[in-house]
């Protein structure tokens, strides 16, 4: 998981270190979403369908039950919103970045809540493609959003 802020602050310090040879002081909003969206993935490609369940394979359904597991990862989803929410007025582009934000995660919570009602291996593929949606709305939200406000 914390490959990716990782990857980010290098992607990231290729625009600000020409430009001003320093962070910008928000970075880090940005990297502590980065890391979340590392344990959104990790967490939701490691949610299974009891019939799914191999033993020797570690999930954290397994380990912490369908329950917990899932719970866990609707509050890293949380997080992740709250997070980009923040990145949105750092900025100056808080309307489309939260309303991106709302519509994502609705979307994902709602397989989250799918999964929860009826473990099945189908409903598993939805959560682990909602993680994977999420994080690409994210990038999305906090790297193409604010250009176009800028744009107009």
């Amino acid at each position: 998981m914390l490959i990716m802020p990782i990857i980010d602050f290098l992607v990231t310090g290729c625009e600000w270190l020409v430009r001003s040879g320093t962070p910008p002081a928000s970075l880090w909003l940005f990297l502590l979403l980065s890391f979340v969206n590392g344990c959104i993935l990790e967490i939701g490609r490691k949610l299974y369908a009891p019939a799914n369940e191999r033993p020797g394979v570690e999930t954290y359904t397994a380990l912490f039950g369908i329950r917990r597991a899932t719970y866990a990862w609707l509050a890293c989803l949380s997080i992740a919103m709250a997070l980009l929410a923040a990145v949105g007025f750092a900025l100056a582009a808080p309307v489309p970045v939260i309303v991106t934000c709302l519509v994502a995660c609705l979307a994902a919570s709602a397989t989250a809540v799918r999964f929860l009602r009826a473990p099945t291996g189908a409903n598993q593929k939805l959560v682990d493609a909602a993680a994977g949606l999420w994080v690409f709305a994210c990038y999305i939200a906090a790297g193409f959003l604010p250009l176009l406000g800028s744009a107009a």
